[in-house]
């Protein structure tokens, strides 16, 4: 809820601080540059899963911190200072944890959507509240909620189970000091799982970061953003909860990936064929998060098969740099882009990219380390 409350208003918030398109393309650059960044910085610290905790507490407290501090950035430079230092933070903890849970909750016959669900009813909650809070305070305010949510999910999080996580840490330890734990070479699987998500995840981010600005074009308030938001976050949510029923259809767990890059295509898309922008914004946000949820709950399995366990959380920390380096690319250059192209030309760039990155899907190789492993854990059985 705390990253809803920040994170989701990056856009309008530089608007409001009247900030010129040219340097809220900068702006935009510098959250998923600093963001990859942060993923090379933490997958080289969180080698156990102990230190990804402590990095993870460690990353909201900093928040807490940086959020305030962000609310007082009235100038251009103070918020090319700060707007990195935020995107550091918030960068690859969440992509660590992910593949920590994921292999254990399987090992349970669980289903990682479960979790997931948690944060997207969060989102939800904090959007849809948004837009009726936007209609009585200011972006600004919302900063404050945003860090008093950082606050009680530090607090939460000395709630976990630490004692295993030493454990584990010991165990850990003495992989580390291993020759062969210390070279860490991706596979072509991995590369290519890791290019292709940078192309349709984060090409779709970076047109996320600039649809703001488009649906203010098109006068859309800083309330209806957080509403029309809000109501795809909920569609995502419940899909989160259908995912694992849905599961049982998908004998192959790579279909959904392929219907995810397809949804992300036909999202992007609407912003070259609409331009309504209640119509345009119900249908980028709800294909989208139907996508998202697809990716979130399966991109960790499929991996998994690819790369095996040991490597899962470094080949998403990767992939997730990859995506946000993507992401920073495409911000630095939307302005030059849609003032040559325009707003339609620009989400026709994204969709050809994220074509481009479905069709390395399908280059995956079939067979993998994880899935080596896991048939020689089944014959030694």
């Amino acid at each position: 809820m705390g990253d809803a409350f920040l994170c989701s208003y990056f856009s309008l918030y530089f608007i409001d601080r009247g900030i010129p398109a040219n340097e809220q393309a900068i702006l935009l650059a510098l959250i998923p540059f600093s963001m990859f960044l942060g993923c090379l910085l933490f997958s080289s610290l969180a080698r156990t899963s102990n230190r990804a905790l402590w990095i993870y507490r460690f990353c909201l407290l900093a928040e807490v911190g940086l959020t305030i501090g962000f609310a007082f950035c009235d100038s251009f430079l103070s918020l090319v200072i700060l707007t990195p230092i935020i995107g550091l933070v918030n960068s690859a903890p969440f992509s660590l944890i992910e593949g920590y849970i994921v292999p254990r909750l399987e090992e349970k016959g669980g289903n990682y959507a479960f979790v997931r669900v948690f944060g997207a009813i969060g989102y939800a909650i904090s959007l849809l509240a948004g837009a009726v809070l936007l209609r009585y305070i200011t972006i600004r305010e919302c900063f404050y909620l945003s860090s008093g949510f950082f606050v009680g999910a530090l607090a939460l999080s000395f709630l976990l189970q630490e004692k295993r996580a030493q454990e584990e840490a010991l165990v850990e330890k003495k992989d580390e000091v291993a020759p062969s734990s210390k070279r860490f070479h991706l596979s072509r699987g991995a590369v290519i799982f890791c290019l292709s998500a940078a192309l349709i995840y984060g090409s779709f981010s970076g047109c996320s970061y600039l649809f703001p600005v488009r649906l203010n074009q098109l006068g859309f308030l800083d309330a209806d953003y957080s509403l029309a938001r809000g109501i795809g976050v909920v569609v995502e949510t419940a899909f989160y909860l259908l995912v694992p029923l849905m599961g049982k259809l998908f004998r192959n767990k790579r279909i959904p990936l392929y219907a995810c890059g397809v949804l992300f295509i036909l999202s992007t898309l609407s912003g070259v064929i609409m331009t309504e922008p209640w119509s345009l914004a119900f249908v980028f946000f709800t294909l989208g998060s139907i996508a998202k949820a697809f990716l979130f709950s399966y991109e960790a399995t499929v991996l998994r098969g690819i790369v095996g366990e040991k490597e899962l959380s470094r080949v998403l920390t990767m992939s997730m740099g990859l995506i946000n380096l993507n992401s920073a690319i495409l911000n630095l250059f939307s302005t030059t882009l849609f003032e040559m192209w325009g707003y339609q030309g620009y989400f026709g760039l994204i969709s050809g990219m994220e074509l481009l990155g479905v069709g390395l899907l399908f280059a995956l190789p079939r067979n993998g380390k994880g899935d080596a492993e896991a048939s020689s854990l089944s014959n030694e059985s």
